[in-house]
């Protein structure tokens, strides 16, 4: 370094002050090196003021001892193969690690799953990691697996964590996954699932659950398929193979077939007639009477209006007449029903329970006096009655109902009836 002047000279010094010289160099523009290499010296004179990492001694011009390095030697080596070869500035073990420590070092242990010198040895398989220094499974197998060194698979129809579980219902026991209990050729009959231990669900038998009960089960056995739970509704038989006897139906065959048109038609499953039901009975099981006013088959056809109700079988009006009608089959109507009618002098402490009108009002179930269902004229007199028809009509015969004051044996004469028409 060449100095100018004073100044220059200043700046130096003030460098040299607070930045120092380069390694190895002291004194005036850091021209000298050191005389002892291994030390730290003094800027201005040179002289050793401690010793750089891996050194000791008068002038540090020894190196640490065995098994130390460092600043001042006081670090101790790692777990090297050979400590001889433990570098004395930095610990690097320069021949490897010995058994169970890995890094520059040596003083990291082995990972999971790795031993020996330097850790380069893998674990078997077999064990559950394994001694970090000779390899040996002393802490334990994997599942599967037994044995002081993890060397043997679990017993036929046994796996998992110390081969402590048992196998499921395998198709071939020799083929359960000694690891985790699968069955790799399958089930047996009867269970299903990866461990085959599930058994069948409802409807469903065989290996592995594969075979549909038949449709006329009520479930069935899940190793044989056989109907041994019983039928579903509509069959019997010790296979559920036959259908119910004509005219009865459901569950065991217990029930009773309604009046169908068909009772072939039966259905053996739920007793719906499928071709209808047969006169006088109605809706799907044809159990069920036509309601008033109905008749024949299906209850589809209407009583005539005249009838009061009708015979649901075949619509005759053998339960009576409407009101205005008569006849067999009610085909004859009363033309006088409730038409205007007069009476002339008519009882005169009567009302209208002796009206005109109470002769042509369709009732006759009380034909004395004062039942209110008879047209009563004055004692003494001539009585005229007369209905208005309000239309042409051809008359076929006319039927009167004389008051009899209820007297069924015909005891009553002191009545008289004469009529005319006009």
């Amino acid at each position: 370094m060449f100095v100018t002047n004073h100044y220059n000279c200043f700046k130096c010094w003030l460098f040299l002050l607070f930045i120092g010289c380069p390694g190895g160099f002291y004194g005036p523009n850091c021209s000298n090196a050191c005389p002892d290499t291994n030390c730290y010296c003094h800027l201005e004179t040179g002289t050793c003021q401690g010793c750089k990492p891996g050194y000791q001694g008068y002038l540090c011009k020894s190196a640490c001892g065995r098994g130390y390095y460092g600043v001042e030697c006081q670090q101790e080596c790692g777990h090297c193969h050979d400590l001889t070869k433990c570098f004395h500035t930095n610990g690097s073990c320069l021949t490897g690690c010995e058994a169970g420590y890995h890094g520059e070092a040596c003083k990291a242990s082995c990972q999971y799953g790795f031993f020996g010198p330097g850790c380069l040895h893998e674990c078997n398989d077999t064990c559950d990691g394994c001694n970090r220094f000779n390899g040996s499974c002393d802490s334990g197998c994997n599942p599967g697996w037994q044995g002081y060194e993890c060397q043997d698979a679990c017993d036929t129809e046994s796996f998992g964590d110390n081969c402590s579980r048992t196998c499921g219902h395998c198709r071939d026991v020799n083929h359960c996954s000694n690891i985790n209990g699968t069955c790799l050729t399958g089930c047996d009959v009867g269970y299903h699932g990866v461990l085959c231990k599930t058994p069948c669900p409802y409807g469903f038998f065989g290996q592995d659950c594969a075979d549909r009960c038949s449709d006329t089960c009520d479930g069935c056995n899940r190793f044989n398929g056989s109907c041994d739970t019983g039928c579903n509704p509509g069959w019997q038989g010790y296979e559920c193979q036959n259908a119910c006897d004509t005219g009865s139906f459901g569950d065991n065959c217990n029930d009773t077939c309604g009046y169908c048109r068909d009772m072939d038609q039966c259905s053996n499953i739920n007793g719906t007639c499928l071709t209808g039901c047969d006169a006088g009975y109605h809706r799907d099981l044809c159990k069920t009477p036509c309601p008033s006013g109905f008749f024949g088959p299906d209850c589809v056809d209407q009583c005539k209006d005249a009838c009061d109700g009708c015979n649901r079988f075949n619509g005759s009006c053998d339960s009576g007449c409407n009101p205005g009608w008569h006849g067999y089959e009610c085909q004859d109507v009363n033309v006088a029903l409730n038409k205007p009618a007069y009476l002339q002098d008519p009882w005169p402490w009567g009302g209208d329970d002796i009206d005109a009108s109470n002769a042509v009002d369709g009732r006759k179930s009380d034909l004395s006096g004062g039942g209110g269902q008879c047209a009563v004229s004055d004692f003494g007199q001539t009585a005229t009655w007369w209905v208005n028809l309000t239309t042409i009509h051809s008359i076929h015969n006319i039927t009167i109902y004389f008051m009899t004051e209820n007297d069924l044996q015909g005891k009553v004469t002191f009545y008289s009836f004469i009529f005319s028409l006009w």
